[in-house]
């Protein structure tokens, strides 16, 4: 009682020297800052403090000075971290805000007024001079219409520069960016025309199309207005097609965003559900629209640039093929305009001769047959057929008159208009049709072209990418595919992706929670760097140890792996569950941690670490696999009565946590003294002959309801340190089969006990009164801080007394054993003179 109070004053004294200045600091960290929520803001003060006061703690003798110094300290690292959280927090909310204005620009509205524009400027004026007779009827309203889609265009290829700036490689500047600006400047010649006709209200005439060339060079005549403008109508509908695949890319895109919104909602709905028992477990994860992979886009993107390419290339050759055709037709008339001059000079250039009358006929007849009306003809200046003025019936735009201006070697100069509407009609009806025919097929290739690429490579490299990021994020994470198993995928994709898996959880249980800052840092870095400095971390350290390893190991030789791997599996499993993580496996040996966790309480986490070893005790004795070895007759025979059974120390203090090793092997574990004292702890419990032993640290930890549970059995130095340390036990109880008071079907896991409720059902099997009579024997052993207090003669009755109640009980036999064999003599029991209230432990 004397030794519990003693612990206890020194943890309240520690306590009370903290209160005002953790008051004063918590108030300077909630002025300078202003981040984060504050259930985040109240766990990283709750963290910090305790790391520092613990430290204190540890420390008593510098409390004044070193104690405050790392107090200060961590709240200062607390400080640092709420400003680096500043930093990211505006970044975040910089890409939430350009997230939030791209949504709007790929917002299914801004999508269909954007398609709308372009099917409108790719067919409205084709289809409105099909149908309109009167060539200049509704001209302004359709060019007015083009100008307005144009501004919509230039506004949107400006809102998409400005939001995507800070990310100029998905669209400023890129491949679609100045296809955009090239379908824009496509449109710049109906423009023009519409602000030329709205100074004329009747029009703008036809006549525009000049095939000029003389005698001397027949065949060098000047590239046409209308081979000008058919190329340039092909070249803009190439460049309307590419923008239609940009908006089909568009559409592609806002249903993967649509799809990804769903599946963020179900995991957020998944996560809302999650049991609040079990809120320690949550790990943050960004969806992969923040960090995943954007192969999607690129792959869909270069794809829809390879087609436009390929469509690029034909219209070039649909240009040149269109111009030789169109030279070719333009010889044909002016051979036939030289026949013509030979004639007339042949009749003395009188039009009203037979010869030439006849021969103008015959002209007339043959250019009619093709669609071409002769409508005007001049020699040097004199009319010699029709009227000029007929080539305002016809438009301009696009060309429906012929005109030809030859100067000959003797100076005569013929003009003539033929009419060409048939083949402006032929023009617009194969504008229509190539231009659909583009759409279509482009559309159609690209579509199918990107979905086989997305399913067979992008969603599958996507769900790699996830595994990875996953990894890097939490890489203590369980990992999981995403892709469906019944989809057809292809088969490597799949090994890949089965390989990671495998060589992640592989990852996973090699380094252990200790490695899951090397295995984040080498994914973030691409590289790996060994030899870099630890970190100190306050922690709870558990070693265990299976009890007979050696006779075992002779008895079941190879086979002696399966009952450490069976025991093991108990051990990770439970810690696990109670919120530890599996270190190392030494053989007979586990090395288990407790650190902090999520919003969890110091004392939740060393109850929790307890609980771990009481379960573990208590499973292993119903294990059928353990009771299968157990019962061997080999083992049974080399050790009569045999039960795997573990030795268990706790132990709480700073370790570094750090790589060791080389570029060739790392293990990824604790440096500490600390660490070593549990592996002594646990030694010390054959010593005792108790399962568990935890150390004063260890105890100061848990509330006043568990810690009554727990019997201090010593105070006792170990090798290395010369502090003296409280041993403390928990008299695990057994389950009804083996005459506990346990129900054999108990369930012990988290999900089922709370701990408030385990400590309920799962209560020492000593008693109360045992416990009571215990104390009093301890306190007559020990005698105080110094000693003493120490009466051990009646520290000796009250042993026996428990030896009455139970005859097999470790601590009393051990203690007595000790007592008699270290008092100056056994009647009187006197205590030796250096008695000063500990002892060495002699086990390792």
């Amino acid at each position: 009682a004397g030794a519990g109070a003693s612990l206890d004053a020194i943890q309240t004294s520690g306590s009370q020297e903290l209160d005002q200045e953790h008051k004063e600091l918590e108030r300077q960290v909630q002025s300078t800052t202003n981040l984060g929520t504050a259930n985040q803001s109240r766990q990283r003060w709750v963290t910090a403090t305790w790391y520092a006061a613990q430290e204190v703690q540890r420390n008593q003798e510098h409390t004044s000075g070193e104690g405050r110094l790392n107090l200060v300290e961590a709240v200062k690292k607390v400080m640092d971290q709420d400003e680096n959280a500043a930093a990211e927090a505006l970044k975040k909310e910089k890409a939430d805000r350009q997230k939030r204005y791209m949504g709007y620009l790929d917002s299914y509205f801004v999508t269909f007024v954007t398609m709308s524009a372009t099917i409108y400027v790719l067919y409205a004026n084709d289809i409105h001079f099909l149908t309109q007779s009167n060539p200049h009827n509704g001209d302004a309203i359709i060019y007015g219409f083009t100008f307005f889609f144009t501004l919509i265009f230039i506004l949107e290829v400006i809102a998409r520069s400005i939001v995507q700036v800070v990310d100029p490689h998905r669209y400023f500047l890129t491949f679609f960016f100045w296809l955009d600006i090239i379908a824009i400047l496509s449109l710049v010649p109906d423009i023009i025309y519409w602000f030329s006709s709205i100074g004329h209200p009747d029009g703008i005439n036809g006549g525009l199309n000049v095939f000029a060339g003389d005698e001397t060079n027949r065949q060098e005549g000047a590239w046409d207005l209308l081979t000008l403008s058919r190329s340039g109508r092909a070249a803009r509908a190439g460049a309307r097609a590419a923008r239609i695949i940009r908006v089909l890319n568009l559409v592609q895109r806002l249903k993967r965003i649509h799809a990804e919104r769903t599946t963020t909602d179900h995991e957020h709905l998944g996560v809302m559900r999650t049991n609040d028992d079990e809120s320690f477990r949550h790990h943050p994860k960004s969806h992969l629209v923040e960090d995943g992979t954007d192969m999607g886009s690129k792959l869909d993107a270069r794809i829809s640039r390879y087609f436009v390419y390929c469509v690029g290339t034909m219209l070039i050759v649909a240009i040149v093929l269109s111009a030789a055709l169109e030279r070719s037709y333009a010889t044909q008339v002016r051979g036939d305009i030289r026949n013509m001059a030979a004639i007339f000079d042949g009749v003395g250039r009188d039009p009203d001769a037979e010869l030439w009358r006849e021969y103008l006929s015959l002209f007339k007849e043959q250019k009619e047959k093709i669609g071409n009306e002769l409508l005007f003809l001049e020699v040097d200046g004199t009319r010699i057929f029709g009227d000029e003025t007929r080539i305002k019936d016809f438009r301009a735009s696009p060309p429906a008159v012929l005109t030809f201006n030859l100067d000959f070697a003797d100076g005569s100069n013929w003009v003539m208009h033929l009419a060409d509407e048939d083949a402006a009609h032929r023009d617009l009806i194969g504008n229509i049709v190539f231009t659909t025919s583009v759409i279509v097929v482009l559309g159609s290739m690209t579509w199918l072209m990107s979905s086989s690429v997305r399913r067979d490579v992008v969603v599958p490299m996507e769900g790699l990418m996830d595994i990875i990021q996953s990894i890097r994020k939490d890489p203590m994470k369980p990992i999981t595919t995403k892709l469906d198993e019944k989809s057809t995928r292809v088969e490597e994709v799949v090994q890949v992706e089965q390989a990671l898996v495998q060589l992640g959880a592989l990852l996973q249980m090699g380094l252990g929670e200790a490695g899951a800052k090397i295995i984040r840092t080498s994914l973030k870095d691409n590289g790996l760097d060994v030899n870099v400095a630890g970190k100190i971390v306050q922690a709870i350290f558990g070693f265990c140890d299976i009890r007979n390893f050696t006779d075992c190991t002779e008895v079941l030789q190879a086979d002696v792996v399966k009952l450490v791997n069976n025991v093991g599996s108990i051990v990770h499993d439970v810690t696990i569950e109670n919120h530890g993580a599996p270190n190392k496996n030494i053989g007979d040996a586990f090395l288990l941690v407790w650190k902090p966790k999520g919003s969890l309480t110091v004392r939740q986490i060393a109850e929790s670490a307890l609980r771990s070893y009481v379960s573990i005790i208590i499973e292993m004795t119903r294990d059928t696999v353990l009771l299968k070895w157990a019962a061997r007759h080999d083992i049974q025979e080399r050790m009569p009565g045999y039960k795997v059974r573990l030795g268990c120390g706790l132990h709480y203090g700073w370790a570094i946590e750090c790589a060791i090793g080389s570029h060739h092997k790392i293990d990824a574990s604790y440096l500490s003294p600390h660490v070593n004292l549990s592996s002594r702890l646990e030694a010390a419990t054959k010593q005792y002959g108790v399962p568990i032993l935890l150390s004063g640290e260890m105890h100061g930890l848990m509330s006043d309801e568990v810690r009554t549970l727990c019997r201090l059995i010593d105070r006792v130095t170990v090798k290395g340190s010369n502090a003296p340390m409280y041993l403390y036990t928990y008299d695990v109880p057994s389950l009804q089969r083996f005459g506990g008071q346990i129900s054999d079907e108990i369930h012990l896991g988290l999900d089922k006990l709370s701990l408030y409720d385990y400590w309920k059902r799962v209560r020492p099997y000593t008693s109360e009164k045992f416990r009571l009579t215990w104390q009093m024997a301890m306190h007559s052993y020990l005698g105080g801080a110094d000693g003493q207090q120490a009466d051990w003669k009646q520290a000796k009755l009250y042993l026996n007394k428990c030896l009455q109640v139970h005859p097999d009980d470790g601590p009393s036999l051990a203690v007595l054993a000790y007592l008699e064999a270290n008092c100056v003599d056994k009647s009187t029991m006197q205590k030796p003179s250096n008695w000063v209230g500990y002892r060495p432990l002699t086990e390792k």
